[in-house]
């Protein structure tokens, strides 16, 4: 994980509420708690970049936008990007995953009610051959990823070297159940519940 003491302690804090945290309109609220507790995040950075899917915003996702949002400083930018519906085609029951509006709209209000001082560019990640605005947006500052995905920001980082920029600083959260003997929480899993109950979204 790259970031000071203070990233650290607060992200400790964040992943310890995300694990046992449930959604509502409360979640945004205790987020912030939990960072203050854990002696803040610093809100360091002037443009922020993070992506995912965000199917059903869970506790996952919560940690990982949370985290983003609170890395921004009061007026910076979050630069949220959610994967378009056509990149989706191969996911497991691709039936039951979330429309982008959906996807989009939960992911954008969540980091909007963690930290409301921060300004949202959110967009659809549409061709994965594609540098994403991490990459190719010279002022970007930092890149907020989870564990399994770092290597996505290895290969951001290397499309900004050789166009020239600076390197990003890369903040890298846990996985919520991914601890040892813990299976990963995940949309998939959720989706495969959901279909073996017969029911679809909600």
């Amino acid at each position: 994980m790259e970031g000071n003491g203070d990233w650290a302690g607060a992200l400790g804090a964040l992943e310890g509420w995300c694990a046992g945290a449930a959604g509502g309109a409360g979640a945004a609220g205790a987020a912030r708690g939990a960072a203050a507790a854990g002696g803040g995040l610093g809100a360091a950075f002037g443009a922020v970049a993070v992506g995912g899917t965000f199917d059903r915003l869970h506790a996952g996702h919560r940690l990982l936008l949370a985290a983003a949002a609170l890395a921004v400083r009061e007026g910076g930018t979050l630069y949220l990007g959610v994967s378009a519906d056509t990149l989706l085609e191969g996911k497991a029951h691709r039936d039951l995953i979330q429309g982008y509006a959906e996807r989009a709209a939960a992911a954008e209000a969540f980091v909007r009610a963690v930290h409301p001082g921060l300004l949202v560019a959110a967009g659809p990640l549409e061709d994965p051959r594609e540098p994403p605005l991490a990459a190719t947006l010279r002022e970007m500052e930092a890149l907020v990823v989870s564990r399994e995905t770092t290597g996505g920001a290895d290969w951001i980082q290397g499309v900004r070297r050789d166009l020239g920029f600076a390197p990003l600083r890369v903040l890298v959260v846990g996985l919520v159940g991914g601890g040892e003997g813990g299976a990963k929480l995940s949309s998939t899993a959720l989706r495969e519940e959901e279909a073996a109950q017969g029911r679809g979204p909600s």
